[in-house]
């Protein structure tokens, strides 16, 4: 369990794509880019990206040799890997021919090696998304063909009403190169499509309907992305490529999982019931299970209590979230089994503040008085970091009683661990009545410390005045204020 908060770009990108795409976190979302080799889905050719001082991408564009088996990606290991891993190797094989070598105009976030011909697409600018070119094509010589930013893609207003994480752009859903048709396909905030020819960086206008060219074939990455939004837009004539997909066994376990689910969505008859079981225990691939919690609860109801329980017990390992989503979907019904799970103090952290978070999400007030319980009860040598009491409070707040505000009074009068989750409260909603709670909180934490520069924070925004960092000298601003009134 890891009580720190995701990188913004991590926890942004899990919201806004159908499959969260797997960076590196760092202090600001990103780890240096990584070194790899990329190939082609048949093999044919691959390119060895490695990172050089300045931000600079090298790159080799390679053929795989005749008769040869195709050689595997492979990818260099984060800064975070255990001391003493020993690196993959990530280079060229010396009997491959090298068609090309040079260095990139910007660090590729994706890259996707074509078969057909020697080449390959550079989709968006790692570190900084929307922030270079969005697509760029390298041809067979290691020349850039054409590349085209946002503004060549979209429309000034539409490029402007994209979500955005600090500086990083977040304007595609999915995207996959269709080398039979030509065209690369960009899956698009907001639920828009579009197209790009391959040959000339043209762009081209379409729909839903696109979906459908890789639904049946094509790389099983792209499908699962393509599965994915079908199974959620179920464009015109999708049930029909879903019937046969979802009942053959020779289908990857993730295409069959979301063809099921859209045929469940469509009221035919569909085998969701049974894969979505047989897809929800731990030992499942990750992958798998991650998508089968998730829509357990919408597939099977209150019967997917019991799974989503045995999901959330243990350490989290990434899918975490999506079993209390899976909850949330179940319900009020839910929520007996989830104000067990949150009591149950044998168990790990992860699956405890779990169950308040489904608490959350579903909005049950029966809820309440089990969490503000939680809220209050500290035990350091298990709970260093106070994770299942900060989240129940969170929970409770997100269910906003009616009494809200006079308990966080009386949690921020009384003093806790979690003084800084509650002052950042009052920092969003101010008043007078927390001028006194909050000045004594800012007495009682040291200097330097995170809680006394929100009990600051929060001071400055109930007081509209500012005093400094000292507690004393807020003491004689306050002490000077009539009683109830905001100091002058």
């Amino acid at each position: 369990m890891s009580p720190a908060p995701l990188p913004a770009i991590l926890l942004a990108l899990a919201a806004l794509l159908p499959r969260p795409l797997l960076l590196p976190p760092s202090p600001e979302g990103w780890e240096p880019f990584p070194s790899r080799r990329e190939v082609s889905p048949g093999g044919a050719h691959y390119v060895v990206l490695r990172a050089e001082g300045g931000g600079a991408v090298r790159f080799e564009l390679a053929r795989r040799r005749e008769g040869a088996p195709p050689i595997p990606p492979a990818r260099s290991l984060p800064p975070t890997a255990r001391p003493g891993t020993p690196q993959p190797d990530i280079g060229r094989d010396p009997g491959d021919a090298l068609l090309a070598g040079g260095t990139l105009p910007q660090p590729p976030f994706q890259v996707r090696v074509l078969d057909r011909r020697p080449g390959a697409v550079l989709f968006e600018r790692y570190g900084g998304l929307g922030g270079g070119d969005a697509l760029a094509l390298l041809d067979g010589e290691g020349r850039i063909a054409w590349r085209l930013g946002l503004g060549d893609l979209f429309r000034e207003e539409a490029a402007a009403s994209f979500p955005r994480v600090g500086r990083d752009v977040i304007w595609f859903q999915a995207w996959w190169v269709d080398e039979e048709r030509g065209r690369i396909v960009l899956a698009v905030q907001g639920d828009r499509f579009g197209e790009v020819d391959l040959a000339d960086g043209k762009v081209r206008a379409s729909d839903a309907a696109v979906l459908r060219t890789r639904l049946r074939e094509g790389p099983e990455g792209d499908r699962l992305e393509a599965w994915d939004l079908a199974a959620r837009l179920r464009p015109a004539g999708s049930a029909e490529d879903a019937a046969p997909v979802a009942a053959d066994p020779a289908e990857p376990p993730g295409i069959r999982l979301r063809a099921a689910l859209l045929l469940r969505r469509e009221g035919l008859p569909s085998p969701a019931e049974r894969l979505f079981r047989e897809a929800a225990p731990r030992s499942a691939p990750l992958e798998l299970r991650t998508f089968a919690w998730r829509w357990l609860g919408e597939v099977l109801g209150e019967g997917a209590i019991p799974l989503l329980r045995e999901a959330l017990r243990g350490e989290d390992d990434g899918a975490w979230r999506e079993a209390m989503a899976g909850f949330a979907d179940v319900g009020e019904a839910a929520v007996p089994t989830l104000l067990a799970m949150l009591g149950e103090k044998d168990q790990p952290l992860d699956y405890r503040g779990g169950a308040a978070g489904a608490l959350a999400a579903i909005g049950s007030a029966k809820a309440l008085d089990a969490l503000w319980r939680a809220a209050g009860e500290f035990d350091p040598a298990a709970d260093e970091f106070h994770f299942v009491p900060g989240s129940a409070l969170e929970a409770a707040i997100a269910l906003r009683p009616a009494d809200l505000r006079g308990r966080l009074l009386e949690m921020l009068a009384k003093g806790t661990p979690l003084d800084g989750k509650v002052a950042g409260w009052f920092a969003e909603n101010p008043g007078a009545d927390a001028v006194g709670p909050l000045l004594a909180m800012a007495e009682r934490w040291e200097r330097f410390t995170w809680e006394r520069k929100r009990a600051l924070a929060a001071l400055r925004a109930c007081t509209g005045k500012d005093a400094g960092e000292d507690p004393k000298a807020w003491r004689a601003l306050v002490e000077g204020a009539a009683p109830g009134e905001r100091p002058r």
